[in-house]
């Protein structure tokens, strides 16, 4: 998912930056190099904000 917070921009209200919000879920589907369980699946949640 997306959404931008901050765009750039000219003209009356000039912002000479922009900003972005992103987020999703990864999962992890290699096998457990441990042997303990046979996977190590696991569901996480990324973030990030990006300049």
């Amino acid at each position: 998912m997306k959404y931008r917070i901050l765009w750039q921009s000219t003209g009356k209200r000039n912002m000479p930056i922009s900003l972005l919000w992103v987020s999703g879920i990864t999962m992890n589907g290699l096998k457990d190099p441990v042997g303990n369980s046979g996977s190590a699946r696991e569901i996480l949640p990324t973030a990030g904000l990006l300049p």
